[in-house]
């Protein structure tokens, strides 16, 4: 039996603490992914979303989410926003509440959602992230199973927003952006079979990057004891037959 799509959705561009600069991509961006990963004929998940949300209820919503899967559930957990480093290069995903002085206690910790999607039932973890620095969080994740990580950054990256449109109506991540156009319009289904998997998707990002000469980000991916590549939703691409010899 097949098991279910189900996402949770971070998106954190309001900040209390000044040193953090506000942003105006993330909570677009987390908008604009669950509409899609809802979509009933493409996307096909069950979406928990957090717009600019305090770090206790995210940390127990984190925690809920990947305790109560099956092994066959396919989990996406996407995080848009500050990633911060500790003095010891420890990587912490920034809240609403998060104060630069007590990230352990105010942010998302990498290390403490890595133990939790351990200890997930789900082998088919995705893991998509939007941030600064966002390649740090594969240090020590040599015990994972069954997950594929794609970050817009690497460990000492940063990562950065674009205008949409000249009327400055939306700001995105250029990373998000890139992902998200990739699987509205089917263009990530790279060999138009009506699936996008998790390497199709980073491959059509490096793609759309390089087009738009975006050196100086490198998205990263990095996968984690897989039977095969993780499909992450439908696609309505399918002007691509396979030619087989007769």
């Amino acid at each position: 039996m097949a098991g279910r799509r189900i996402a949770i959705v971070i998106g954190t561009g309001e900040y209390d603490d000044q040193r953090l600069t506000d942003l105006r991509g993330p909570a677009q961006d987390a908008m604009r992914l669950t509409k899609f990963l809802q979509d009933q004929k493409l996307g096909k998940y069950e979406v928990k979303m957090f717009v600019n949300s305090s770090s206790q209820s995210v940390n127990k919503a984190i925690e809920k989410f990947f305790a109560s899967r099956d092994r066959d559930d396919t989990v996406l957990f996407y995080y848009s926003g500050h990633g911060v480093k500790d003095a010891s290069g420890r990587l912490y995903f920034s809240t609403t509440d998060t104060s630069t002085d007590m990230l352990r206690s105010t942010a998302i910790s990498a290390s403490f959602v890595n133990e939790v999607m351990n200890e997930s039932r789900s082998k088919n973890q995705i893991m998509l992230l939007d941030c600064c620095f966002s390649g740090s969080f594969a240090k020590g994740l040599s015990d994972s199973r069954g997950r594929i990580v794609i970050t817009s950054s690497s460990a000492v990256q940063y990562s950065f927003e674009t205008k949409e449109s000249d009327d400055d109506s939306l700001e995105t991540g250029v990373f998000t952006s890139s992902m998200i156009y990739g699987l509205e319009s089917g263009e990530a289904d790279l060999n138009s079979d009506g699936k996008i998997t998790c390497f199709e998707l980073f491959n059509y990002i490096i793609w759309k990057l390089e087009d738009k000469q975006m050196m100086s980000m490198t998205p990263k991916m990095w996968a984690f004891d897989l039977s095969g590549d993780i499909v992450i939703s439908d696609s309505s691409r399918r002007d691509f037959q396979v030619k087989t010899q007769n």
